[in-house]
């Protein structure tokens, strides 16, 4: 009889402690700006879109991925122009993730921070230097609405990343004792 007793309540605790456990570690919600990738055993196994999902407790694991826009800053990048001035442009760009290459973006990058290290500030530090390349001082500066456009679409032209570039803003332009707002 005692042992019945223990054996019962043994079960029970286990049943309740797996039921516990499922119910906690098994469903997952993914919010509605972001994506979830889920790993299995540390593989990609699919995208989660928005809402609440279930996976495998200890076995499956979710992490998200905003989809909301992001913002690279430089608030002097410098670049020689074709008569060896040095140009600094504040430039700002603003880009997010493709919502339909989240797959692409998790498999080559892992994080947003490595798209902005490993693809980004590199493809747009080497266009923007390019770009003012082709320009002399006085060209830049007499036709800045000619110039933005050219910068704009080398770089939109050299992203070919999981990335959608929102907006580039090019604000102050100095050139050594050249100041334009």
């Amino acid at each position: 009889m005692k042992y019945r007793c223990i054996k019962y309540w043994g079960i029970l605790i286990l049943g309740a402690l797996s039921t516990y456990f499922i119910s906690v570690e098994g469903f997952y919600a993914v919010n509605e700006q972001d994506r979830g990738v889920v790993l299995r055993n540390g593989k990609f196994l699919k995208v989660a879109q928005p809402g609440p999902g279930w996976k495998i407790p200890f076995v499956d694991q979710v992490t998200t991925v905003s989809m909301q826009n992001n913002l690279i800053y430089w608030p002097a990048l410098q670049a020689r122009t074709e008569d060896l001035d040095v140009m600094d442009l504040e430039v700002s760009i603003v880009w997010r993730v493709a919502p339909d290459e989240v797959q692409s973006m998790y498999k080559k990058y892992t994080t947003l921070e490595a798209v902005e290290n490993i693809l980004l500030i590199p493809k747009i530090t080497e266009q923007a230097r390019l770009i003012v390349s082709h320009y002399n001082t006085e060209q830049a500066l007499k036709n800045r609405e000619t110039f933005v456009r050219g910068f704009s679409s080398a770089i939109r032209a050299a992203i070919d990343g999981p990335v959608l570039i929102e907006s580039i803003d090019i604000g102050n332009v100095h050139m050594e004792s050249i100041h334009i707002e």
